[in-house]
């Protein structure tokens, strides 16, 4: 682990950081909405693969794509923070 991130991990855990990101992961809304991003995603790339290249609206769901591409490495990111076992999130289960 670089130097960044067990510095960043100690100030989370100094500040009590990590009770309130998992707290917030646990809630019933958060897990709701997380789900329904997801369909919104998978929808908005059968709708990008499926419109023309020159169409108007690829640029909106390339926008709309990358927003939720950060939204969900945010969500990846809490997860790791408060995971027990760090090595366990990466893990090929296959």
């Amino acid at each position: 682990m670089t130097n960044f991130n067990s510095s960043l991990l100690f100030l989370l855990k100094k500040h009590n950081c990590q009770s309130y990101i998992q707290r917030f992961l646990q809630l019933p809304i958060v897990n709701i909405t997380i789900g329904i991003m997801i369909i919104f995603s998978v929808i908005l790339t059968i709708v990008e693969l499926s419109i023309p290249e020159k169409s108007p609206y690829l640029l909106l769901c390339n926008i709309l794509s990358t927003i939720f591409t950060i939204l969900f490495v945010i969500e990846l990111s809490f997860r790791f923070i408060v995971a027990p076992d760090k090595k366990f999130i990466f893990k090929n289960t296959g």
